[in-house]
């Protein structure tokens, strides 16, 4: 989810007993945490609107597989450098799958 979700749901409160579902990490490195489980802010997530998905819950780890593309690392050297100087260009090909359709679920809004 981005932030301005976050904020939204950090507002929650467990019907039958009244807490918090947001509990923030209180210890340096350490997530906060929804209903138990560790979150991620991630701003390219859409804002909560009528049929948006503005959260992803699940294991990532076993639903999505990165991988790296044929072509693997290129390095090019700038040929307009000043003399003394030597700028590199390194790009990367990289993908992904989703791996598993049942490891990730969104949430949509109505």
């Amino acid at each position: 989810m981005n932030s301005a979700t976050a904020g939204a749901v950090r507002k929650l409160k467990d019907s039958g007993t009244g807490a918090y579902v947001w509990q923030a990490g209180l210890t340096q490195g350490q997530p906060d945490r929804l209903l138990g489980y560790p979150v991620a802010i991630v701003e390219a997530m859409p804002d909560v609107a009528g049929g948006a998905l503005p959260v992803a819950f699940g294991d990532f780890k076993r639903g999505y597989l990165m991988t790296d593309r044929p072509g693997g690392t290129r390095v090019t050297v700038d040929p307009y450098t000043s003399a003394g100087f030597t700028k590199f260009y390194v790009r990367r090909r990289v993908g992904g799958i989703v791996a598993d359709n049942n490891a990730i679920k969104f949430l949509k809004c109505l």
